[in-house]
C-alpha cells in the first residue's frame, strides 16, 4: 500500500463519484535504472476517482476523516501532470 497524504477531496452533487487528490510517495519514477543500480521513484501529486454506494449529497457525504481512512486502500492513483509553459 502507497503511504498518501490527502490534499483535497470533492463529488458533483448526484455524483457516486469521490474525486480524491494526494500526495503519493513513489508514484513516479524519476531515474531510470542502470547497470549497478535499480530505479528511483519519488512522490508525486495523484488523484484518484472512488465510486461510491449511492449518489452524494450533503446528507451522506464522507468527511475528511472517513476519506484519510481510505487512502491506504486506494492502489489506482493516477499522476497529475505538472503545469508546463511555452518560453516565449
Amino acid at each position: 500500500m502507497a503511504h498518501a497524504q490527502l490534499i483535497s477531496y470533492s463529488y458533483t452533487r448526484g455524483s457516486d463519484l469521490l474525486h480524491v487528490q494526494a500526495t503519493v510517495d513513489d508514484a513516479v519514477q524519476v531515474l531510470p535504472a542502470t547497470h549497478l543500480d535499480p530505479p528511483e521513484f519519488d512522490a508525486a501529486h495523484c488523484q484518484a476517482v472512488i465510486l461510491w454506494d449511492e449518489p452524494l449529497d450533503h446528507t451522506n457525504a464522507p468527511t475528511r476523516e472517513q476519506v484519510l481512512r481510505m487512502l491506504p486502500w486506494i492502489t489506482d492513483w493516477c499522476a497529475i501532470p505538472l503545469i508546463t509553459f511555452d518560453d516565449d
